[in-house]
C-alpha cells in the first residue's frame, strides 16, 4: 500500500480499495491505447488523472500485448525546471524503482529523489548511450545498476502525509546593520551560520571557532522561534533516502479536486534552500490557512521529473 496517495485526493483508502484503483487505472489505459512505451527498455507508465493536475502513475513490464504490474505512486504534473549537469541514475536491486541523485555545491552533499517517469528517463539513457557506450541493461547478470545522465532539466514535486502553514520568517528592515553580536541566518542548506570568524591560529582554536556559529543559534533560540532564524529548508529526514522536512515559503497554490473521492487538494510551489518544489496535500491534512508569503511546513517524500 502507497501511504502518499492521500496526498493526492485518496484519504482514508485501504489496501482494497487501492487494488480496485490500479485495476481501473490499468483497464481504462489498455483500453484506450494510452499506455506510455519504451519499446527497447520493454517498460511502460499509465498516468491516470484524478484532478487537474494530479493522479496515479502505474508503471509496469510490456510482455507482447500484455502490461504486468509493478509498482504506483502518486504524481504531480510540474510547472517549472531547472537545468542540472549531470544526475545520476540508480535503479533498485529489487523491483522496477530508480532514484535520480544530484551534487550539491554545499558541504559535498548528495540530494537523492524517486524518478517520477521512468519511461522517459529510459529514453534519454538510450539516446545517451548510442555508438559505443555501454547500454544501461535493466535485467541479468550484465545489469547497470547507476549511469549518469548530463545536461538534463529537473523538476522537484513533493507529496505529503501532513503539512503545516506557518508565518513568514521575520526579516530586518532595509537598512538595518547587522548586529555583531548575533549570528546571522542559517544557511538553508548546510545548518551553518552566515556570521565568520576571525582566522585561528591554533587546533584548539579552530575547534572553538568551528563550533561558534552553532552556539551562536542555540543561543538564539532561547528567545526566538527556530523557523524564524532559518526560515526556509529542504533537508533529509526519516530512514527513507527520498523522504526529506521542508520549510518552503508558499509563491503559488493550486486547489483541485479529486473526481473519484471528491476530497480536496493543495498543490504548493515553495521555495525551499535552493531548490523549487511543488507539494501537494490532502486538505483534511493541512493545519492552518494556506496563503501566498507564507510558508508550508512538511515532511515528503521527493519526486523528481526529468526531462
Amino acid at each position: 500500500m502507497n501511504l502518499y496517495i492521500r496526498s493526492v485526493g485518496f484519504r482514508g483508502y485501504s489496501s482494497e480499495d487501492e487494488d480496485t484503483l490500479i485495476h481501473r487505472a490499468m483497464s481504462a489505459a489498455i483500453k484506450s491505447d494510452k499506455v506510455i512505451e519504451n519499446g527497447h527498455y520493454q517498460r511502460g507508465i499509465i498516468l491516470y488523472g484524478t484532478s487537474e493536475s494530479a493522479g496515479i502513475a502505474v508503471f509496469g513490464r510490456l510482455q507482447k500485448d500484455k502490461f504486468i504490474y509493478d509498482t504506483h505512486f502518486p504524481y504531480i504534473v510540474p510547472s517549472t525546471a531547472r537545468k542540472q549537469k549531470e544526475i545520476i541514475v540508480v535503479k533498485s536491486s529489487t523491483g522496477e524503482k530508480f532514484q535520480g541523485a544530484i551534487e550539491l555545491p554545499e558541504k559535498d552533499m548528495v540530494r537523492v529523489f524517486f524518478i517520477s517517469n521512468p519511461v522517459d528517463m529510459l529514453g534519454k539513457l538510450d539516446a545517451q548511450t548510442t555508438g559505443d557506450d555501454i547500454a544501461y541493461e535493466l535485467e541479468g547478470s550484465g545489469a547497470v545498476k547507476q549511469i549518469a545522465l548530463s545536461d538534463i532539466s529537473l523538476s522537484y514535486t513533493g507529496f505529503a502525509l501532513a503539512a503545516s502553514v506557518l508565518l513568514p520568517a521575520y526579516k530586518k528592515e532595509v537598512g538595518e546593520a547587522p548586529s555583531e553580536k548575533k549570528a546571522g541566518k542559517v544557511n538553508a542548506v548546510s545548518g551553518e551560520s552566515g556570521a565568520r570568524s576571525e582566522k585561528p591560529g591554533k587546533a584548539d582554536a579552530q575547534s572553538s571557532q568551528s563550533t561558534k556559529p552553532y552556539m551562536s543559534v542555540f543561543q538564539r533560540t532561547e528567545k526566538e522561534d527556530i523557523l524564524s532564524i532559518a526560515d526556509t529548508y529542504i533537508f533529509p529526514g526519516g530512514t527513507e533516502s527520498e523522504s526529506y522536512v521542508v520549510v518552503g515559503e508558499i509563491i503559488a497554490i493550486k486547489e483541485e479536486t479529486n473526481i473519484i473521492t471528491d476530497q480536496k487538494i493543495y498543490i504548493f510551489t515553495l521555495l525551499a534552500g535552493d531548490a523549487r518544489i511543488e507539494v501537494t496535500v490532502n486538505e483534511d491534512d493541512l493545519v492552518g490557512v494556506p496563503s501566498v508569503g507564507r510558508r508550508l511546513n512538511a515532511r515528503i517524500w521527493l519526486h523528481g521529473y526529468i526531462s
